[in-house]
């Protein structure tokens, strides 16, 4: 049963940069099509940053064979980059599993804007999906940063509560009615439509898009003011073929969303409010 009361779970273990081991820098500026009306970095823009800074890490340490895919994200916002901002990312491997790595990420702007975000990445056989062991090489470049420390790969969002299941809505192509900023006793599902750009080279939506809902539900409700803290973790892949719903509900001092297609959720959210 869902408990849209309970806060985000901190797991990022937001410490600094490792005084040894691997780190990788990038920098960017934050572009027009990053923000909102208002200026702000977007969270789907932040979550771009996140991944295309890991991928250029793993290629510049020679690994750029391997696949993997996002389990999880958390980002903590203390101060949001705006428009036209520098910033500079530094990130580094936190911990490791079996199958899995923790990728810390810390976003610093010259003008002050700050992200901290923590990803938990799945490493997978290209051909099947499958999660495959991490390889000596990765252990080699990326063990000596994470320090020894272990993480798991087990999610923690809890699914929509009894009465609101998504396959009781799968099918159904009505209009849904826009929900009220307060709680509501009978939350509904409503659609979000998917754009053929929103999936990527393995054909299933690409992790940036829940963000996008999570966006869309802050600029709806919220007025589209930044959370301080906010987590996505995706449980199944969307493909191209399937409709997509979304359900969110306020608590206290909290929202749950989740993204459901062909009855089953996809990927899930929580975040603090703004």
């Amino acid at each position: 049963m869902a408990n849209p009361t309970r806060p985000p779970v901190d797991r990022a273990h937001l410490a600094p940069p490792p005084e040894g081991g691997r780190t990788y820098t990038a920098r960017r500026r934050v572009q027009a099509e990053e923000v909102t009306p208002a200026g702000r970095l977007r969270l789907d823009a932040i979550a771009r940053y996140l991944a295309n800074v890991a991928t250029d890490d793993v290629a510049d340490a020679g690994l750029d064979g391997e696949v993997w895919l996002v389990r999880r994200t958390e980002v903590h916002v203390p101060s949001v980059p705006t428009l036209g901002e520098q910033v500079e990312l530094v990130t580094y491997c936190s911990g490791t599993g079996p199958r899995w790595a923790e990728r810390r990420t810390s976003l610093r702007g010259e003008r002050g804007g700050r992200v901290e975000a923590v990803s938990l990445w799945v490493r997978v056989d290209p051909l099947t999906g499958a999660p495959v062991p991490l390889t000596p090489s990765f252990l080699s470049c990326y063990g000596p940063a994470a320090g020894g420390r272990r993480v798991r790969a087990r999610l923690t969002h809890a699914g929509p509560p009894p009465g609101t299941s998504p396959e009781a809505e799968a099918g159904s192509n009505g209009p849904s009615p826009v929900p009220s900023p307060a709680p509501d006793p009978m939350p509904r599902w409503r659609p979000f439509p998917l754009r053929a750009s929103d999936f990527d080279a393995y054909g299933h939506l690409n992790n940036a898009v829940a963000w996008e809902v999570v966006e869309d539900e802050l600029a709806r409700l919220l007025g589209g003011r930044c959370p301080e803290q906010a987590e996505v973790e995706y449980r199944l892949p969307l493909e191209p073929a399937q409709e997509a719903r979304v359900l969110s509900i306020a608590g206290s001092g909290t929202w749950d969303l989740w993204l459901a297609a062909a009855g089953e959720v996809r990927a899930s959210a929580r975040w603090r409010s703004p």
